[in-house]
């Protein structure tokens, strides 16, 4: 198995998987944030990527352990930043979305990093001759249509309501039809 230390660049995806999570979250609820924050986090994301590239330029494995953890760090720090600006919000945030972020984006990032550094969690290589293009496609249909429900809840909860009625209408019709032919 190989050490966190050996692939300092895991620090760095992460990191920038935390920035596009937290510009996935400004940019739902945009009436909370500034309308700049997700654009700043995409931001700090290509810059993670161009972290990554000069860290593949770049041999020595003190210099890129120390930029992946720096990066890691700032993203850490965006991320409890968040929480801070919904606290100071006060009585204008819900304690429903405080809770959300606190349990669903703020312990797992934190526990994962933590994790990550203290090396309970190993970085693997996932040999890409065990998933399927098929996989690969009904990970993106999943995740796609996920992301489309989201946005309806959020956005327009009338059509997400009128959607889930439709569907409960329909699977009483059939639940019924099947119980007169038995």
């Amino acid at each position: 198995m190989v050490s966190s230390l050996e692939l300092p660049e895991v620090y760095g995806f992460t990191g920038i998987v935390l920035f596009v999570i937290l510009s996935i979250f400004t940019a739902i609820f945009d009436k909370h944030y500034p309308k700049e924050t997700p654009y700043l986090y995409q931001a700090a994301a290509l810059a993670g990527f161009g972290q990554l590239a000069y860290n593949s330029m770049n041999s020595y494995l003190q210099t890129r352990i120390l930029l992946n953890l720096s990066y890691i760090l700032f993203s850490l720090a965006n991320v409890a930043g968040l929480f801070i600006w919904l606290l100071l919000k006060g009585s204008e945030v819900s304690s429903l979305l405080k809770y959300s972020y606190l349990f669903l984006i703020m312990l797992p990032a934190s526990l994962v990093v933590a994790f990550l550094y203290l090396g309970y969690l190993q970085p693997f290589q996932i040999p890409f001759s065990i998933l399927s293009l098929e996989a690969f496609s009904a990970l993106f249909t999943l995740l796609t249509s996920s992301l489309i429900l989201e946005a309806l809840a959020t956005y327009k909860p009338e059509y997400l309501k009128s959607l889930i009625r439709f569907v409960s209408v329909k699977v009483k019709l059939n639940h019924k039809r099947v119980r007169g032919e038995i």
